[in-house]
């Protein structure tokens, strides 16, 4: 990408991805039973897709 605003427009689209990947691990977690304010915020899986009905675990 040449275009500064491209760069600047994936490097926002990242960081909106990575807290929204956050806000699904708490959320998760919540709903599984683990208390939301000391809950993990990483998945510990760096191949993890998002999708736990695909997930062959880590």
């Amino acid at each position: 990408m040449n275009d500064d605003n491209m760069k600047k427009y994936d490097e926002a689209k990242s960081a909106l991805e990575g807290l929204v990947s956050q806000i699904n691990i708490i959320i998760d977690s919540s709903v599984n039973g683990a208390d939301p304010e000391t809950c993990p915020t990483e998945s510990g899986c760096s191949s993890c897709g998002g999708s736990c009905s695909t997930c062959g675990g880590c």
